[in-house]
């Protein structure tokens, strides 16, 4: 297990520049959030997800999509909307409240978190090109209004620590969707505790991480996604090992669920595989 306590928290191949055959981005990381966006604006198709895709990103979706079963790819807008959900219940709705969402690509979901919780501060950060694009994009569209108390930071984290970036100040909520998936296992456990550092006493993180048999059900889409995106490092075989590296990163509380069974309890559409897990743990 990697000992280097100053790791950052992106610095992942995803965000180094390499080929882009597709014209998606410069970064395997940036190719990865196009394709995302693709997938939601073709499953949930509201102005936000369609604002925010580009039409290179939707067709290289549908080609995605056409390799597996219909409904293999519900888990994005299922993951989305469980996210979502979490950061809600477990959220203090007061007006010093803090929720910060790390790389969160072309995401809408920080837009939905401050209309609901206008009283909170909701905090993006991302890198600058994809700040810059992201806001562009939304702005350019005028049926979406952005909410007073939405703000992004560009950062790189891979170069600044977290909680550098936030200024040392504490926060209420971190979330982080599909973000693991990219680091080995034994820099998981790292980035779990430099978040953890960033959060108040009793809040908590809301994020999600590899499950290899879900990977292996979705297997042709899996590689076709991981040629432009990247490997898929932080996987674990079984929900223990998620909550085992969880505890060992120092949080309490720790919940591990699948995908599939939160969609059911939420009356979503059926999610046939669990490629990643949710989790939901707290700083003690």
């Amino acid at each position: 297990m990697s000992t280097n306590p100053n790791i950052k928290v992106i610095g992942s191949l995803t965000a180094r520049f390499n080929r882009d055959p597709l014209g998606l981005g410069r970064t395997s990381g940036q190719r990865g959030a196009e394709i995302i966006a693709g997938i939601r604006a073709e499953l949930m198709r509201t102005p936000e997800t369609i604002a925010l895709s580009r039409l290179g990103g939707r067709l290289t979706a549908r080609t995605m999509m056409a390799l597996e079963r219909e409904d293999m790819f519900n888990y994005i807008p299922a993951r989305f909307e469980i996210m979502t959900d979490m950061a809600l219940k477990h959220t203090p709705f007061d007006s010093a409240s803090t929720l910060v969402e790390i790389a969160a690509g072309f995401s809408p979901r920080a837009l939905h978190l401050a209309r609901r919780i206008p009283e909170a501060n909701v905090l993006e950060i991302d890198l600058p090109d994809v700040i810059a694009e992201k806001r562009k994009r939304l702005e350019k569209n005028p049926q979406i209004r952005i909410p007073a108390n939405l703000t992004w930071r560009a950062a790189d984290l891979s170069q600044q620590m977290l909680s550098e970036v936030l200024n040392h100040k504490l926060v209420d909520m971190i979330l982080a969707e599909e973000m693991l998936l990219y680091f080995p296992l034994e820099d998981c456990q790292h980035i779990l505790q430099q978040i953890s550092l960033s959060l108040r006493r009793g809040a908590y993180l809301v994020t999600s991480i590899g499950f290899r048999p879900g990977i292996q059900q979705a297997h042709k889409a899996a590689r076709f996604f991981n040629r432009q995106a990247g490997n898929f490092l932080g996987v674990v075989d079984q929900p223990e090992e998620a909550r085992q590296l969880f505890e060992s990163s120092g949080y309490v509380d720790v919940q591990v669920e699948r995908i599939s069974a939160l969609a059911t309890k939420m009356n979503l559409a059926e999610v046939p595989a669990d490629v990643e897990l949710m989790v939901l743990a707290r700083r003690p």
